[in-house]
């Protein structure tokens, strides 16, 4: 049996992430701070629920105790919990830009996927372990759709991103020999988050587990696209 975290897990991509492990055999813990979201999953057997708000540092060391009760090691991670507004605002444009809005960015697309990685370095030191941070193509300097104007802004968002695929790149740097790390753009997914996505999240959910599969220890620290394609920082 292997072991599997999904964080943001009630939804979207979470939630695809889920559904693909249980079908691929894994036992999946099952991490949200609305675990109400969850309940679908109550019932199996192959599920453990934890709640978790992933900028309480307390929820953080609880996740870790969890998933030792249950288990000694930790096969994969999938970092997913993630915001693209604060208070109503997406902070898009320098107006509207608040300090506490960019600082929720950061703290919940950045700093609290290095610190969930932090507190399960030995439950992922113990096996062959795979973390994927999901990203985007708009942490990139070089992404896709640069030439648009609604693409060019968006100073919280494309900054919280562009600074988890920096925490990849160095835990890569620290543990490369010990940790397999990549950080995906999951594509145009249509999701909650992004209403006007064009991708179905059980395909490229499943394209990005197929990718993980078949990645080497010299992988890591890379930023993917969900096809496997290497996208530029």
């Amino acid at each position: 049996m292997k072991y599997a975290l999904v964080t943001g897990a009630n939804r979207g991509i979470g939630r695809a992430f889920a559904l693909e492990l249980l079908a691929r055999g894994y036992f999946v813990f099952l991490a949200s701070r609305n675990e109400n979201e969850l309940e679908e999953f109550r019932n199996n057997d192959n599920i453990k629920i934890v709640k978790l708000d992933v900028s309480i540092d307390q929820d953080i060391e609880n996740l870790a105790e969890n998933i030792l009760q249950s288990t000694g090691r930790l096969d994969l991670l999938i970092n997913n919990a993630g915001v693209n507004e604060f208070n109503g605002s997406e902070q898009y444009d320098l107006e509207e830009l608040t300090r506490g809005g960019l600082q929720r960015f950061l703290d919940v697309n950045a700093i609290s996927p290095i610190l969930i990685i932090k507190n399960l370095l030995p439950l992922l030191l113990k096996g062959d372990a795979t973390v994927a941070n999901i990203s985007s193509c708009r942490g990139s300097f070089h992404d896709e759709y640069e030439e648009t104007e609604w693409n060019s802004r968006g100073y919280g968002y494309r900054s919280s991103k562009a600074a988890l695929n920096m925490m990849n790149f160095c835990l890569a740097t620290e543990f490369g020999d010990k940790l397999l790390t990549v950080a995906f753009h999951p594509g145009d997914v249509k999701t909650d988050m992004n209403p006007e996505g064009s991708d179905d999240p059980k395909e490229n959910v499943q394209k990005m587990l197929d990718v993980l599969y078949g990645l080497d220890r010299k992988a890591t620290g890379s930023f993917l696209n969900f096809d496997g394609s290497v996208y530029p920082y």
